[in-house]
């Protein structure tokens, strides 16, 4: 009898232990790479320098007056650590910022994916659009009002004008997502 409660009792555990749903990250492992800012960086111009040099078209919306009130402005000189999470599978934008904030993320929106691009554009993944995120209110808002979370996408080809990088923005809607085929960038204090 004893014997029959040990092997019910070893079989409950099996059993339920194989039904319990493994916790899936929606994030995948990240491309990492460190970063020092120059020591000459001025953020209120930053953008609009870097962005020209860059190999990308002209962008209305990707301004050092656009985007000039990052929560946080990086420092000159200071080494950063840099992380590219692909996107596995659809992740809200709410959980995206959960998720930089897990990361103890440092937000530092358009200005940090530019800097990040000028610095090391060879450590971006091709063909995929990566995003920069910020606090709502530090994003620059369009036309209808919406907060756009900047993003850049390194072709694996140059367009018919020679230009291998494109700016992408996404309307900050709650009920929105990244999605597989994009990307989040996370830089932290190294």
């Amino acid at each position: 009898m004893k014997n029959l409660i040990v092997i019910l009792s070893l079989i409950f555990i099996v059993t339920f232990m194989s039904c319990k749903k493994e916790d899936k990250s929606p994030f995948g492992s990240p491309v990492k790479f460190n970063l020092t800012v120059p020591l000459n960086y001025d953020y209120f111009t930053e953008i609009d320098s870097f962005a020209k040099k860059i190999n990308a078209p002209v962008d209305s919306r990707m301004t050092s007056v656009n985007f000039s009130n990052a929560t946080n402005g990086l420092i000159p000189g200071k080494n950063y650590k840099i992380k590219i999470f692909p996107i596995l599978e659809e992740t809200s934008f709410e959980d995206c910022v959960i998720f930089l904030r897990k990361q103890n993320a440092i937000m530092v929106g358009a200005p940090g994916l530019i800097l990040a691009l000028y610095l090391r554009k060879s450590e971006f993944p091709t063909d995929i659009a990566v995003f920069s995120f910020d606090e709502i209110s530090a994003l620059w808002k369009d036309n209808n009002g919406f907060p756009n979370i900047p993003g850049a996408q390194i072709k694996s080809h140059t367009d018919r004008y020679g230009y291998d990088v494109r700016f992408d923005f996404k309307p900050y809607y709650k009920e929105d997502f990244l999605e597989p085929g994009q990307a989040l960038l996370c830089f932290t204090n190294k």
